[in-house]
């Protein structure tokens, strides 16, 4: 792993549904959390949350690999705190806390511009090629190998 350049890393983006969960303007139910009562609010899930966090730094540590090294998989999230989060002011923010060879932990936040919303600690550890000889991997692995 470049080290340098994942020590780097910090992004502070709006965050956009995909397309696949939006439908009519708003999030499927699997994307919205109860108000109580049988009623629902606009407001994404925890999962939903933990998951986009966890796939933004995954994508910003990939441009970070070298040869041998196949991909990342996750370690650690540790919810730090988490309140409800409207989808239409959502933005993503993390940064590296700490980086070595072969693994990564990144503070991550989604917020609506003033106060967080959900706060995770995310740890990524790289998977090196040898590492995958003489396992039944996907084929999809194997041909990045």
């Amino acid at each position: 792993m470049r080290l340098r350049r994942a020590s780097e890393i910090f992004f502070d983006e709006p965050y956009r549904l995909p397309d696949i969960l939006v439908g009519g303007g708003a999030p499927p139910e699997c994307a919205l959390t109860a108000a109580g009562g049988g009623r629902t609010v606009a407001s994404l899930t925890t999962r939903h949350l933990v998951a986009a966090l966890e796939g933004r730094c995954m994508s910003a540590l990939r441009d970070c690999l070298e040869a041998g090294e196949l991909d990342l998989r996750p370690t650690l999230v540790r919810l730090d705190y988490v309140a409800p989060v409207p989808f239409h002011v959502l933005r993503l923010t993390a940064w590296a806390d700490h980086v070595e060879d072969g693994s990564a932990t990144f503070s991550a936040r989604a917020h609506d511009g003033e106060s967080g919303l959900c706060e995770v600690t995310i740890a990524l550890e790289v998977v090196r090629a040898e590492a995958t000889t003489g396992r039944d991997w996907p084929a999809r692995v194997r041909a990045a190998a």
